[in-house]
């Protein structure tokens, strides 16, 4: 089991008790994931999908 948390330097340690290969690349997994995830903030994210203008 992993406990989830914010604490990068405990995410890797829970993930390494299972895989040291991915924990090695955790952080470039969460720093790929806030890119994207900015990138649908600013497309996506908060706005509406249709518009009430046809």
């Amino acid at each position: 089991m992993v406990d989830l948390s914010g604490n990068r330097g405990w995410m890797k340690e829970q993930i390494a008790a299972y895989s040291p290969d991915d924990a090695a690349r955790y952080d470039v997994f969460m720093d790929e994931s806030a890119a994207l995830y900015a990138e649908a903030n600013r497309h996506f994210l908060g706005k509406l999908l249709l518009s009430p203008q046809r």
